[in-house]
């Protein structure tokens, strides 16, 4: 079965779209054939050239682990080479790009991506990547306590669960972005790129604000990049969903919103490169979701006057359309009403499944992505093997040969040792047996 394509009608934290009142809708969708894992820089051919193999999304916290030399047991795709725990990488880069219809990128390499167990929404589908035991975040810490690791995204649940709490979630800055958004537009030179896009929109401001925290990030990498520990950065882009839900999949000002994306992750490329002298991997994961929006089905307005009831009072027909999949109630107890009205109206376009709280929909949505994890690689190594066997095999290997070859050599120079004219042993022997004829 395909995955959902899961448009939560409230994202919760730092967005600042809605408040109150939540009710959670899935509208069942497709996963798109031009999904893409983008490999910007290579480091010694870590990752294969054949592109045709397909990148297990789920697996994308151990696999980058694996670039860095360290083998897990959910690292089983085939098209990245298990790194040299001596000769690693500086640091590990990826930016994440999910929730849009279409986003391309020019890479060294590209891999056709496997969205099983993901679902579209930025929160869930980094919890499905990151959010599960060990991820590269907590291991790197725990194994190099000087490992700098940084996740970034508007998204402040999203941003703290690829960091696992062991990491650095910049999240909350977008607050402080919002409040000096013009100014930092111009210290970036991007006041003349954003035109098109409408400034005093709350979703659109944070956008921009979450590009600019990216660019703001990046800049501040270099005091951080000559540690010696293995660094990791993830930035997540959250907002661009919104963008797209904003002005339309075809409009000017979403490809506008696509265009400054490609542009900051390309500029961010080149200084991260620069920054560790080449010694960085940077990867792109872009998630790509098919099928039209529920803002454009024609029986929006239909449906908006049946939820009008529950709604809350300021939200008109215009909000209602332009900002779906987010949706403010009137009050908490309007939500199994407003489900049923909202199946009523687009039913028969959508598959629509609702929830009663964000919790339930993720524990949820976590048991699905546990059990697709689960059956890309069912015979994958034994559960009992430690996942620190490959560089404590390799310690030991370089021990057990160093105290062989040390014992070849001394039983080598005993073997050939020569007792004869020019030891020690005969030239006192030879003293003693002279003055023993002298007498």
């Amino acid at each position: 079965m395909l995955p959902k394509l899961v448009l939560p009608l409230l994202v919760v934290g730092i967005f600042g779209c809605l408040n109150a009142h939540k009710l959670t809708v899935e509208f069942v969708g497709t996963p798109s054939a031009n999904s893409r894992f983008y490999v910007l820089h290579d480091f010694h051919n870590t990752y294969s050239n054949e592109e045709e193999t397909t990148f297990p999304a789920l697996q994308v916290s151990d696999l980058l682990l694996k670039t860095m030399g360290i083998l897990k047991d959910g690292a089983g795709w085939a098209g990245v080479t298990l790194g040299n725990l001596f000769s690693r990488p500086y640091a590990t880069v990826l930016f994440v790009v999910d929730g849009v219809t279409s986003f391309d990128m020019v890479a060294e390499k590209s891999f056709l991506v496997d969205q099983s167990g993901l679902t579209g929404s930025v929160t869930d589908d980094m919890a499905a990547m990151f959010g599960k035991g060990d991820n590269i975040a907590q291991h790197l810490s725990n194994l190099f306590g000087g490992s700098y690791t940084l996740s970034v995204s508007a998204n402040e649940e999203a941003a703290e669960v690829a960091s696992n709490g062991r990491a650095y979630s910049r999240s909350a800055d977008v607050d402080k972005r919002l409040k000096s958004l013009k100014s930092d537009l111009r210290t970036y030179g991007l006041t003349t790129v954003v035109k098109g896009l409408d400034l005093e929109d709350k979703c659109v401001a944070t956008f921009l604000a979450e590009v600019v925290m990216v660019k703001k990030t990046v800049k501040e990498v270099k005091s951080y990049a000559k540690d010696g520990a293995p660094d990791v950065l993830v930035f997540t882009f959250s907002t661009l969903k919104d963008v797209e839900l904003l002005y339309g999949a075809g409009s000017s000002q979403l490809q506008i919103a696509t265009q400054l994306v490609r542009q900051t992750i390309n500029e961010a490329r080149d200084d991260l490169v620069a920054c560790y002298k080449g010694n960085v991997l940077v990867q792109s994961l872009v998630l790509l979701w098919e099928g039209s929006l529920p803002q454009h089905s024609t029986n929006m307005k239909d449906t908006y006057q049946a939820l009008k009831p529950y709604l809350s009072p300021e939200v008109t027909e215009a909000d209602f359309k332009r900002k779906l999949p987010h949706l403010q109630l009137a009050s908490e107890g309007h939500s199994g009403l407003a489900c049923d009205a909202l199946k009523a109206g687009l039913g028969k376009t959508f598959t629509v499944q609702c929830f009663g709280g964000q919790s339930n929909s993720r524990s949820l949505r976590q048991t699905s992505s546990v059990s697709a994890a689960s059956s890309i690689f069912p015979d994958n190594v034994a559960e009992d093997r430690s996942e620190l066997f490959a560089p404590i095999f390799i310690m030991w290997l370089l021990v057990l040969l160093s105290v062989g070859l040390t014992l070849y050599a001394v039983s080598w120079w005993m073997w050939t040792l020569d007792p004869g004219r020019d030891s020690v042993i005969y030239r006192n022997v030879a003293d003693v047996t002279a003055a023993a004829k002298s007498r």
